[in-house]
């Protein structure tokens, strides 16, 4: 079954591929949290919902979006989630969801992600998914105006959207609890999706120690060789620096340099 475990991603950086990896390595995925499971109409979703609403809202699950929820409620599905395989989520920092997750005794995985890379992805993506809050309104609105909904924030009676900086600083957060592996989606793409092979294998490695899996140099190899064939929205160009050509066609040259600024924040240089 392996330990528990929470895979936990800023969005659009690479969930389903982290997630690949654990299945390689022989875990089990179960359920998904973030601030989606609240408008969502799969059954699943409704159910948890449910569960989530019920009592005081004292803590918020999701990362562009944050909804309130109960926390007790999120620790008994969090613990439901744990028992069946590793969790996926995209959830901000907050106390009280740090604390559920530090008292079950679970490792988390943190995936991040270059944000200059973020951005034209989100643009792509709003414009193909009926059911993001900002699909309706895009059709309306430019590349360029929706990079800076993005950037800068946006709020309507259809929902809202934190800004970028304020998103960053919150999910920083996680940097410091206890039981926790960094993973940067350009060191898993590996050389094929324009990183580095070497900051591939060592990923591999990292990932495969904190899952207390078993050293296996043939199996690393074998997920390397299989994942950039991973089909996601993630993976939509594959290349880790496909920002530098696609950035200056939706942000100025300032609006550049403020993302820059908080993409070094996360140790990404020019």
């Amino acid at each position: 079954m392996g330990p528990n475990l929470i895979l936990n991603s800023f969005p659009k950086s690479g969930t389903h591929l982290v997630a690949t990896v654990l299945k390689h390595f022989g875990l089990r995925q179960s359920l998904h949290f973030d601030s989606a499971i609240i408008h969502s109409s799969a059954l699943q979703h409704r159910l948890m919902r449910q569960v989530l609403l019920c009592g005081t809202k004292d803590c918020s699950i999701g990362v562009d979006s944050p909804q309130d929820v109960n926390s007790a409620a999120l620790g008994i599905l969090l613990r439901l989630s744990n028992s069946r395989g590793f969790t996926t989520s995209h959830l901000n920092y907050n106390a009280r969801v740090a604390k559920i997750i530090q008292s079950q005794s679970t490792k988390v995985i943190l995936v991040i992600r270059d944000p200059r890379s973020l951005i034209y992805s989100f643009v792509q993506y709003v414009r193909t998914n009926p059911l993001h809050p900002l699909h309706c309104s895009s059709k309306n609105l430019t590349d360029q105006q929706l990079a800076l909904c993005y950037l800068n924030g946006w709020e309507s009676g259809r929902g809202r959207l934190l800004s970028l900086a304020t998103r960053i600083s919150n999910f920083s957060e996680w940097f410091r609890v206890d039981n926790l592996l960094i993973v940067k989606f350009e060191d898993v793409v590996g050389e094929r999706g324009g990183g580095s092979a070497g900051a591939q294998v060592g990923t591999l490695m990292s990932v495969e120690q904190f899952v207390n899996e078993a050293d296996d140099e043939q199996r690393r190899s074998d997920i390397a060789k299989s994942l950039y064939g991973t089909r996601t929205h993630t993976l939509r160009k594959g290349k880790v620096d496909s920002w530098r050509v696609e950035l200056p066609t939706v942000l100025s040259n300032d609006d550049i340099s403020r993302v820059s600024s908080l993409a070094r924040s996360w140790g990404y240089d020019e």
